[in-house]
């Protein structure tokens, strides 16, 4: 589905203007972005939207060139672009991970000569296909002195459409009004002072930070629309015998629906390779089972596609599911909106009517554990006439674990350890897919880097993988590992480093003239159990005090025990997948910094 969206866009043009000019040297003091509903001569359907936006730059500081800059695609068209001393430049706007689609850019290059110089850009737009409803950004990747955004249409359909509004700042103002002549309907969104749009990058997406504007009204509801996409998903397969087939092929040895449905979820995962290609209406129509079957390879609906029709042949319910990804923060009942969904996926509905999710482009990944893009996300459901609403479920940290047991003997200053590493959820979907993309000849240096996480002190051998399968529980890794500086003696007395885990400061959040808040992206939990034996005639000066953490994001702890001869450090951290407000972030660093401060402790044992 489209993964395109203004958002790739926007951070393009945030790449040309800090390529161009520093955004503290170009203001736009005025911006105006006109949309026109145009009906047909019925006056009761709409038949386009036509946009008129004007941009009026200003050099500030020096002169500069800054860029002014729309998009466009198959359902929009450039029909002018102008600026005093400008030609128009036109080209590809595909993003990343995307390998084609119709994403398109018209630029203005805008030669600002000398300071105060303005130059006014503009842009007339047409919208063919309205009912595909239209994210707008409020602001620019410049500072922004004044902007107006309106939407005018016949007063028939005031009650029809609307806008629906989020992150806006203070002083923005929403006005609905009839025109001085009462033949149209006129809504109109007026903001002063605009910083520049950009985000940090571990900042939530545009979508959940940025002020943004939605069209609404393009469909009564969500029954509406779906009664509308599902359209897409009603083509007839003539190739279907060749993926029945091929379906009891891969779970002729299956004993239980379980086993068939991981099966296939597997063999579509490791067998079908993931294209994005997107272009006009296939943007939204999967292809066909058997063709993407015989190709080998396909965007997320063909795999979801395929994924079904292998359920449906070994009679496993299996349905089209429409889904947005974590980037988008609305629901379909919210927002039934061609905008609201970015990814399709595949469900297996069983006899209880639970309902198991099946993503055909995560690659090694168990069965049953859903991706952080998709947990807590509201799914569309094909069921006939009539859509089933549903929820992907937000698994517990625990399922998205990264698990280290490190057991130390001591050598002098040396420490000889036992080392264990075990991943479950998306770190061993981490771990396999990195290797199943290494050639064999690599792959022992790829375990040993997954596993060193940075580390230049630690040395590694009898490195050994447990279980690189999936759905087959947690993937373990076994080594022996050795320590030649983890002591360093001081007169009488010796310091030992645990190294529990490489620096944890690396996830505090940056505050300095930060505008936007924080994210945990995915609920993982981090565990390491540290032990080390202390040779006869040494015992340990004190156990560090335990320390706890809790936030909404964040619960951890460290505690140090002694049993006889045996130190043990036992670190827990559960993230939670959530928003921290900006206002939240300090404290959340505070948290951090208190946790590293412990878990940088040395350990002073003295000889008796």
């Amino acid at each position: 589905m489209y993964l395109k969206t203004t958002v790739a866009l926007l951070f393009f043009l945030a790449y040309l203007c800090l390529q161009a000019a520093e955004p503290v040297n170009t203001v736009i003091g005025n911006m105006t972005d006109q949309y026109i509903f145009v009906t047909d001569k019925s006056g009761l359907k709409l038949e386009c939207i036509k946009q008129h936006k004007s941009i009026t730059f200003l050099a500030t500081k020096t002169a500069t060139t800054a860029h002014a800059s729309i998009s466009y695609d198959n359902f929009r068209t450039v029909d002018n672009a102008k600026a005093k001393g400008s030609k128009p430049i036109y080209g590809n706007a595909t993003s990343a991970g995307i390998f084609f689609d119709d994403s398109r850019m018209c630029i203005l290059p805008i030669k600002l000569d000398k300071v105060g110089k303005s130059i006014t850009a503009t842009f007339d737009c047409t919208l063919k296909s309205p009912e595909r409803d239209h994210l707008v950004f409020v602001g620019a990747n410049y500072p922004v002195k004044q902007y107006t955004l309106s939407l005018t249409m016949p007063v028939s359909m005031k009650d029809i459409y609307d806008i629906e509004a989020t992150n806006l700042p203070e002083n923005a103002s929403i006005t609905r009004a009839p025109s001085p002549d009462g033949k149209n309907w006129v809504i109109t969104l007026a903001a002063s002072d605009l910083p520049a749009l950009n985000l940090p990058s571990d900042a939530p997406s545009p979508r959940r930070t940025l002020p943004l504007v939605c069209f609404t009204g393009m469909f009564k509801d969500v029954n509406d629309f779906y009664t509308r996409i599902r359209q897409y998903i009603l083509r007839q397969d003539p190739g279907l015998e060749n993926v029945a087939e091929k379906a009891r092929q891969i779970t002729s040895q299956c004993k239980s629906d379980a086993e068939r449905i991981a099966a296939i979820h597997h063999w579509v995962n490791t067998n079908i390779r993931y294209i994005v290609i997107e272009y006009g209406e296939l943007g939204w129509e999967p292809e066909l089972a058997s063709v993407v079957l015989q190709k080998r390879y396909g965007d997320c609906k063909g795999s979801a596609n395929l994924i079904k029709a292998m359920l449906n042949a070994v009679n496993i319910d299996g349905r089209m599911v429409w889904i947005g990804t974590r980037s988008i923060p609305d629901d379909w009942t919210a927002r039934p909106l061609f905008s609201t969904g970015n990814h399709m996926i595949a469900a297996a509905i069983l006899p209880s009517d639970s309902i198991l999710y099946l993503d055909g482009t995560v690659g090694a990944t168990d069965c049953g554990y859903y991706p952080g893009s998709i947990q807590g996300k509201q799914t569309l459901i094909e069921n006939g006439d009539k859509c089933i609403i549903h929820r992907v479920p937000i698994l517990p940290p625990a399922s998205n674990c990264d698990d280290v047991t490190v057991n130390y003997t001591i050598d002098g200053t040396t420490l000889h350890g036992k080392f264990i590493e075990t991943v479950s959820g998306e770190f061993k979907a981490r771990l396999l897919n990195s290797l199943n993309n290494t050639d064999r000849r690599y792959r022992n240096k790829q375990v040993l880097g997954f596993i060193n996480e940075g580390r230049n002190t630690w040395a590694f051998d009898n490195v050994t993988l447990h279980n690189d399968t999936v759905n087959n529980g947690p993937t373990k890794i076994t080594a022996e590992v050795t320590r030649s500086a983890g002591i360093q003696k001081v007169g009488d007395n010796s310091y030992l480093s645990l190294d529990i885990i490489p620096s944890i400061l690396g996830m505090i959040f940056e505050l300095e003239d930060r505008t936007a808040p924080g994210e945990i992206s995915v609920s993982k939990r981090l565990s390491r159990t540290i032990s080390v034996k202390l040779p006869k005639g040494t015992t340990l000066r004190e156990l560090p005090v335990t320390v706890h953490i809790s936030n909404p994001t964040l619960t951890a702890s460290l505690e140090y025990t002694s049993d006889q001869d045996t130190v043990t450090a036992r670190l827990l951290m559960d993230f939670t997948q959530g928003i921290i407000p900006l206002k939240e972030l300090e404290n959340f660093n505070n948290d951090i910094r208190t946790l590293s401060r412990a878990i940088n402790n040395k350990l002073v044992l003295v000889n008796q």
